[in-house]
């Protein structure tokens, strides 16, 4: 018995679950946040005093916030070794998804 694997549509197949997976991911942590109340401020954030942030937006003026409570999502960046083809059709990962 041979088992015949059509790579192009698998590839597809596993980079397209891969694009769903992410964006109910990112709608599972909004959902979450509205519930609760948050209110969600983009940008470089730094404290500047003990309960002071400032929120520098891509676009505008900074913001100055004030809370009893805050939460900070830093984000990263991934790590893309030396020796991967990443121009290459066939590699897939979190940048180029």
């Amino acid at each position: 018995m041979t088992l015949e694997i059509d790579r192009q549509t698998s590839l597809r197949h596993i980079v397209g679950r891969l694009h769903d997976v992410v964006h109910e991911q990112e709608e599972q942590v909004r959902r979450n946040l509205d519930r609760h109340g948050v209110t969600v401020f983009r940008g470089e954030a730094s404290f500047t005093g003990r309960i002071e942030v400032t929120v520098r937006q891509p676009i505008g003026q900074p913001i100055q916030l004030a809370a009893g409570r805050c939460l900070i999502a830093v984000g990263s960046s991934p790590h893309r070794p030396n020796g991967v083809p990443f121009d290459d059709p066939y590699v897939e990962d979190v940048v180029t998804a």
